[in-house]
C-alpha cells in the first residue's frame, strides 16, 4: 500500500514538471527549459499523450529540440497515428528540426498508420527543400504507402514539377505501380499534366505500359480529352491501337467521349480507321451513333465522319448487333449523311440483326425523304425482318401518316401478317389507336376479318381496346363479318371490358344482343356476373332478353346430364344476389318478362338454411333481400308493369328506335314504356347520340 502511494506521489511530481516544461516550451523561454530539463525526473513522460520533445518538433522551435535531445529524450517515439518525431517535422516542412532530429540518429524510413515515410509527407506538402535533404541522407526514394503509392506518384498527382525532376534526379522508379498497376505516366496523363508527362518521358517512363484494366497512359489522356498530351504521346511513339482488357480502342472512346480534336490527332498519326472495338463497332458507326444522338460543345461529329470517309474506311463494317454506318444515319433521319455514304459504297440491301433494312430504320427515324430515297433507290418495300414486320410497323406505331400513305401507294402490303402474333397493319393501327392509319387501310380495301394468333379480328381488337371510333367505321362495312365464333363475340368483350360506348355501337350497328358465348352466357348475364350496373342498364335499355339463355340448345346438354337446376348459376338474378348489389335485384324485378321463381325460391331457401352462404349477408341485408323475394314470387305486378314487360318483349332489340315511328305515341308514354328513369345510366357521354 506504501509503495502504491509513493509511485502516485511520483507520477504526479513527473507530470507537474512536464506541465511545466511544455508550458515553457509553448512559450518558446529557452531559458526556463534549459532550467527544467536539469530538474525534470523522467524527459519523456508524456503530458496529454504528447512528450515534450514532440510539443518542441511540432512548434518547430530548433534549440528546445536539441537541448531536449542533450538531455536523453526519445528521437524515434511516435505519435497516435505512428507518425514518427521526423514525419511530423516533414508534415510541417521544419527543414532545420528535420536535420536535428536525423542528426541524432531517428528513423529516416521509418512509415505511419497510412504507411507514409517522411519523404511520402515532405512531397505531398510540397517541401522540395526538406525532401531534398531527406534524399541527401540516403532515405529510401521508392517506399510505397499503403495505397501501394511511390513519392513519384504522389509528386505527380499533386502537379508538382520540381518535386518530380528532384526524385527522378535521385534515380527513383519510374515505372513503378500501385494495386490497379497504374504508373506515375499514367496519373499524369489522367490529369492533363504535360510538363510532368514530358519529364517523365525523359526520365524513360514506359509509354505503351498498361495497367491491370489494359489501359495506356494515352487511353487515360484520350478519355479525359487532353489533346496536348496525346499529341506529345504520339509524337513520342505510343501505340494509338492497343486495346484495352474490354477491347476499347483510343479512337472509339475519344469518339464516345465527344473529344472530336483528340479524334482529329489520332487520325492524324495514322491511327488504324477500321478497327472495332468490344461491341464491334467501327469509327466511323460510333462518329455516326453520336452525331444522331449527340452534339458536343466543341466541334461536330460531322467533320470526323467526312475525316473518315477521306481515309477509305470501311463504310459497310457491321457491329455485333449487324449495325452499319447507313442504318444508323437512317435512323438518325440524317438525309445529307446517308446520301453521303451511299455515294461512297454503302449496301442499300444489308440488314442488321433483327433482320431490318435501312427502310426500316428510315421509318424508325420517322424520315419521309429517307423512306422515298430509298425506295427510289431500289429497296423492297415488302421486306420483312426476323419479326415479319415491314417498314409499315414502324410508320403506324409512331403515327407518320405521310409515310404510311407513300409506302401503300408504292406497293407496301396491308394484308401482310406479322410472324409473332400473326398482327395485320390494321390491327397495329388499332392498337396504337391511330385513326387517319385505320381509316386509310379501310378505304384501301384491307382485309377486315383476318385473326391474330389470340383469334381476334380488327373487330375484335377494337372492342378489347374501347375504341368506338374505329368499331363504327368497321361496322359501316359490308366487307366486316357479323357473326363470329362464340367464344370471342365482340359483344362479350366490349362487356367484359366495361366499354359501354363499344357495346352500344355495336348494338346499333345490328349485333345479336342474345348471343351465348362458349360457357352459355349473354352479354346481359356476363355484365351481371361483373355486378356492371351502367352495362346491365345499357343493355336492358336496348331490349335485351334477361330469359334468352333458356331457349338456347345448349344448355340441353346440362339437363342430359341429370343437372337437376341447369339455368341456375347461369341467371342473372342469382349473379346479382351473390353480388349482393340490392338496386340490381330491384332493377332485375322490374325488367323480366318471366320472373323465374324456381330461382327465386331457391335463393330464399338457401339463404335461411345454408350457413355458409347465410354468412355472407349482413342481417340487413338478410331482411331486404327476403322482402324483394316475396314480393318477386307472391305478389303480381301492377297492370301497367306488365303491360310494359310485354311491349318491350314484343318490340325485342332497341325499342325506342322502334317506338319513334309512332307519330301518335306521346313522349311519356314512350319514355315509360323504354324505362327511362330507371335505366338511367351515370355516364354522359353515352347520350351524345340516340336516347
Amino acid at each position: 500500500m506504501r509503495k502504491r502511494k509513493q509511485d502516485y506521489r511520483l507520477r504526479r511530481q513527473k507530470r507537474q514538471q512536464i506541465r511545466q516544461l511544455i508550458d515553457a516550451i509553448e512559450s518558446n523561454d529557452l531559458n526556463s527549459v534549459f532550467n527544467l530539463c536539469n530538474s525534470v525526473l523522467d524527459i519523456n513522460f508524456p503530458y496529454r499523450r504528447k512528450t515534450p520533445l514532440e510539443v518542441a518538433v511540432e512548434l518547430g522551435h530548433v534549440q528546445i529540440c536539441c537541448a531536449l535531445l542533450q538531455k536523453g529524450a526519445d528521437v524515434n517515439r511516435c505519435n497516435q497515428g505512428l507518425n514518427n518525431l521526423l514525419n511530423i517535422a516533414c508534415q510541417k516542412g521544419y527543414i532545420k528540426v528535420a536535420e536535428v532530429l536525423i542528426m541524432n540518429s531517428a528513423d529516416i524510413d521509418s512509415r505511419n498508420e497510412h504507411g507514409a515515410t517522411p519523404l511520402h509527407s515532405a512531397v505531398l506538402n510540397g517541401f522540395v527543400q526538406v525532401a531534398s535533404m531527406l534524399l541527401n541522407n540516403g532515405c529510401d526514394v521508392d517506399i510505397p504507402n499503403d495505397q501501394v503509392e511511390t513519392p513519384l506518384m504522389t509528386a505527380v498527382r499533386t502537379n508538382n514539377l520540381q518535386m518530380v525532376d528532384l526524385l527522378l534526379n535521385h534515380n527513383c522508379l519510374v515505372d513503378a505501380h500501385n494495386f490497379q498497376m497504374i504508373t506515375a505516366l499514367m496519373i499524369a496523363t489522367g490529369c492533363g499534366y504535360l510538363d510532368i508527362v514530358g519529364r517523365l518521358l525523359i526520365g524513360g517512363a514506359d509509354i505503351n505500359r498498361r495497367d491491370r484494366y489494359g489501359c495506356t497512359a494515352l487511353f487515360y489522356a484520350v478519355s479525359e480529352g487532353y489533346r496536348d498530351v496525346v499529341k506529345l504521346l504520339l509524337s513520342s511513339g505510343s501505340d494509338a491501337d492497343i486495346k484495352t482488357v474490354k477491347k476499347l480502342t483510343c479512337l472509339t472512346e475519344a469518339i464516345r467521349k465527344n473529344h472530336i480534336d483528340v479524334a482529329m490527332c489520332l487520325l492524324d498519326y495514322g491511327c488504324n480507321v477500321n478497327m472495332c472495338d468490344r461491341q464491334g463497332a467501327s469509327p466511323i458507326l460510333v462518329a455516326i451513333s453520336q452525331l444522331t444522338v449527340y452534339f458536343g460543345q466543341q466541334e461536330n461529329p460531322r467533320s470526323l465522319v467526312n475525316r473518315f470517309i477521306e481515309l477509305k474506311c470501311d463504310v459497310n463494317l457491321a457491329d455485333n448487333s449487324g449495325i452499319r454506318p447507313l442504318y444508323q444515319s437512317a435512323m438518325g433521319g440524317d438525309f445529307e449523311l446517308s446520301k453521303l455514304l451511299l455515294e461512297n459504297g454503302a449496301d442499300i440491301n444489308a440488314v442488321d440483326g433483327n433482320g431490318d433494312t435501312v427502310l426500316h430504320a428510315a421509318a424508325y427515324g420517322n424520315s419521309f425523304d429517307l423512306v422515298k430515297l430509298f425506295i427510289e433507290l431500289g429497296c423492297d418495300i415488302n421486306k420483312q425482318n426476323d419479326k415479319g414486320e415491314t417498314v409499315l410497323w414502324p410508320t403506324i406505331s409512331s403515327s407518320n401518316f405521310q409515310i404510311t400513305e407513300y409506302l401503300v401507294k408504292h406497293g407496301a402490303d396491308i394484308n401482310l401478317q406479322e410472324k409473332t402474333e400473326k398482327m395485320t397493319p390494321l390491327h397495329i393501327a388499332i392498337a396504337a389507336h391511330n385513326i387517319k392509319a385505320v381509316r386509310f387501310f379501310i378505304e384501301s380495301g384491307c382485309e377486315l376479318n383476318k385473326c391474330n394468333t389470340n383469334g381476334q379480328t380488327p373487330l375484335l381488337l377494337a372492342c378489347e381496346k374501347g375504341d368506338d371510333e374505329v368499331v363504327e367505321m368497321l361496322l359501316a362495312q359490308p366487307r366486316c363479318k357479323r357473326n363470329c365464333s362464340s367464344s370471342i363475340a365482340p359483344l362479350h368483350i366490349a362487356v367484359e371490358y366495361g366499354h359501354l360506348a363499344v357495346v352500344k355501337k355495336l348494338v346499333e350497328g345490328g349485333w345479336n344482343i342474345n348471343q351465348m358465348n362458349n360457357v352459355g352466357q349473354t352479354p346481359v348475364q356476363l355484365a351481371c356476373s361483373l355486378d356492371s350496373m351502367n352495362m346491365v342498364k345499357l343493355l336492358l335499355m336496348y331490349g335485351c332478353d334477361l330469359n334468352a339463355h333458356t331457349s338456347f340448345p345448349l344448355l340441353l346438354q346440362l339437363e342430359a346430364d341429370d343437372d337437376d337446376s341447369p339455368f341456375f348459376v347461369q341467371e342473372p338474378f342469382y349473379s346479382v344476389t351473390v353480388n349482393k348489389n340490392i338496386d340490381m335485384i330491384k332493377l332485375l324485378i322490374k325488367c323480366y318478362q318471366n320472373i323465374p321463381t324456381k330461382t327465386v325460391k331457391t335463393i330464399e331457401t338457401l339463404i335461411n338454411t345454408s350457413s355458409v352462404i347465410s354468412s355472407l349477408f349482413t342481417k340487413d341485408m338478410k331482411i331486404q333481400i327476403a322482402e324483394l323475394m316475396q314480393k318477386a314470387h307472391k305478389y303480381p305486378r301492377s297492370l301497367m308493369e306488365i303491360c310494359r314487360v310485354v311491349i318491350r318483349h314484343q318490340l325485342g332489340v332497341n325499342p325506342r328506335a322502334k317506338l319513334d315511328t309512332i307519330e301518335k305515341l306521346a313522349p311519356s308514354h314512350k319514355d315509360y314504356i323504354c324505362m327511362v328513369e330507371e335505366l338511367k345510366i351515370d355516364s354522359p357521354h353515352i347520350y351524345k347520340t340516340g336516347w
